[in-house]
């Protein structure tokens, strides 16, 4: 029912699990809980009386990601979880419990190597790519009074709102390397910590999604002018 349900924005740079992890059981805490995930960073939440869950995000290969099996449901209840949905933004199935003697999931490193490995791929490299960009589209306009060729050819204002859009995927690339890079110290140090102080990185990843979409939205506008 609609009138039941509750839409978030998902707050937090799209790799960040355990951050996530927190703060679906601190809404839980609140009387949401997590449903599943919608278009363009939304997140959907089911009313209810407050509960003590523990949630956990359980990273999956692209094509599994939207079926769970009988037989991976029978095993997951039997250890004490239960299965809520698809986080879209880590590409994670999410899974809860309210029993507090429940084993964790991640009994070994696995999953995460997996989730780490194809993270390294997706977004070191188009990291450090779209830094480079950034920084030599800067040079070139503000102290060489030049363009790249990306901004040949465009006007001043439109110029300087492309290179704000740039910043903007810039930061977005840099906070999401970060978090491979932490992932990875985690799993080189063999210490997988759940239940992280995450408001800081709630803030940041907030202000930047918003951002990000005023951002897009007023490209579309200037696009239809």
């Amino acid at each position: 029912m609609a009138g039941n349900t509750v839409r978030k924005i998902a707050p937090f740079i799209d790799n960040d699990i355990f951050a996530a992890e927190s703060w679906l059981s601190d809404m839980a805490a609140k009387g949401l809980f997590f449903k599943e995930g919608a278009f363009w960073w939304k997140l959907i939440f089911e009313k209810g009386e407050p509960a003590k869950r523990r949630y956990r995000l359980v990273p999956a290969e692209h094509m599994e990601l939207y079926t769970i099996t009988t037989g991976e449901m029978s095993v997951y209840e039997s250890a004490g979880w239960h299965y809520a949905g698809v986080y879209q933004e880590c590409s994670s199935r999410v899974f809860y419990t309210e029993d507090e003697n429940a084993e964790e999931i991640y009994t070994d490193s696995k999953g995460l190597e997996f989730f780490y490995k194809r993270q390294r791929s997706k977004v070191l490299l188009p990291s450090v790519l779209m830094i480079a960009l950034l920084i030599f589209d800067v040079y070139l306009f503000c102290f060489k009074g030049d363009r790249s060729a990306v901004l040949e050819g465009i006007n001043g204002a439109d110029a300087i709102y492309i290179l704000a859009g740039t910043v903007l995927t810039a930061i977005y690339a840099a906070a999401s390397a970060v978090n491979v890079i932490s992932l990875k110290k985690k799993l080189k140090s063999g210490q997988i910590s759940h239940g992280v102080k995450y408001s800081g990185r709630l803030a940041f990843g907030k202000a930047v999604k918003i951002a990000l979409m005023v951002y897009m939205l007023l490209l579309i506008l200037i696009s239809i002018r």
